[in-house]
């Protein structure tokens, strides 16, 4: 780069339309003035910092769903490999082969924009697979049902770790799932987005992702990393109020503490008959069972629920949630009743009966 004059592809990074040919075979010199400039165009900031910290953010978001993914394929799900970039939205799925399916989510909030994932059809049959509990499915009807809803809990997680995290707010719409023979006929909503690959590992399988997360909403996310979440900024306060409580005098003395009685062990009744018209639900529980999505879309009238409790085993009794007796059922006129065999004691019965349980 000698000399007053600007080459052509000095020209082409200020103007933003080097591609990433250009990139790869250019010195170092040209590759920061094109990072500088890519991110003057979508106004985040010159510093290589910021992309590290809007990768932090969005690893920590993806950990928090992937749980969902582990509780719906019935595996030890994780994500590893995040690495983010910017780049020209039509360059995002560069490294997609063959036929492409995507996951879009709409949101509000703190976060405006669309999300959008993107995996190859082999990959996203392979998630199906484990969610369904049978292989060689197809994108059926059934099958793009199944992983809309999948992923709406996915992202609602995400959404909630936003919300205890940082006390920000962000909703979204019912994801849309599309599929394309080839991946040039995606459609993005912003001409330069963050594109982050990452990898879903199901036990002993990986299955490759990107995330095109839209340009303005990578600034977004940026501003809201750069403030620091509820729990960072709680422990930088105790630090804070610690190293103020080390330059003060402590007077200390010891501390005489009174005598534990036995009845002090014991729960107080207290005003207990302020509480005894209290209505509360009571619910008699014949047996649980756990079944896929799969056999659940199965369903239909005649068809038999098998629950894990033997028969003649004793039913459960509970009062808001709470198990406090067992019994058999009998048959009370043209009634059904329940027979108690055996129930908690008193004291621990008012516990679980507290106003809190009741929300009062």
């Amino acid at each position: 780069m000698g000399g007053n004059g600007l080459s052509q592809n000095e020209i082409d990074a200020l103007l933003g339309t080097v591609d990433d040919d250009i990139l790869s075979s250019g010195s170092g010199n040209e590759m920061n003035l094109s990072f500088e400039n890519v991110n003057q165009n979508i106004n985040i900031g010159k510093d290589k910092k910021d992309i590290e910290d809007i990768n932090q953010f969005i690893n920590n978001a993806l950990l928090s769903g992937i749980g969902v993914i582990g509780d719906l394929t019935e595996t030890n799900a994780n994500v590893f490999g995040a690495k983010s970039l910017f780049k020209d939205s039509d360059q995002v799925v560069t490294s997609v082969k063959g036929k492409a399916v995507t996951v879009g989510m709409r949101t509000r909030g703190i976060l405006n924009g669309e999300l959008l994932l993107i995996f190859e059809e082999k990959g996203i049959l392979a998630l199906a697979d484990k969610m369904l509990g049978q292989e060689g499915n197809t994108l059926t009807d059934i099958v793009v049902n199944t992983l809309g809803e999948s992923f709406s809990k996915f992202f609602k997680e995400i959404f909630n770790w936003i919300k205890k995290s940082y006390n920000q707010t962000v909703d979204g719409d019912i994801p849309k799932i599309n599929i394309y023979d080839n991946p040039i006929d995606i459609e993005f909503s912003s001409k330069q987005a963050v594109e982050v690959s990452f990898s879903i590992r199901l036990d002993n399988k990986d299955i490759n992702c990107i995330l095109a997360v839209p340009a303005t909403m990578a600034k977004e996310i940026l501003n809201l990393a750069l403030k620091g979440g509820k729990e960072e900024s709680s422990f930088q306060n105790k630090e804070k109020s610690s190293s103020q409580e080390k330059n003060k005098q402590i007077d200390a003395r010891p501390v005489q503490f009174s005598r534990l009685d036995e009845s002090n062990n014991k729960l107080p009744l207290g005003n207990i008959e302020i509480l005894l018209d209290v209505s509360m639900q009571v619910t008699v529980e014949l047996g649980r069972t756990k079944m896929r999505i799969r056999e659940i879309l199965g369903l239909g009238e005649g068809s038999i629920i098998e629950l894990q409790k033997l028969a003649g085993e004793p039913v459960d009794i509970l009062v808001n949630q709470k198990l406090i007796a067992k019994g058999e059922v009998v048959v009370i006129d043209e009634y059904f009743g329940v027979r108690i065999t055996e129930i908690i004691n008193t004291t621990e019965m008012l516990g679980l009966m507290s106003p809190q349980e009741e929300g009062m």
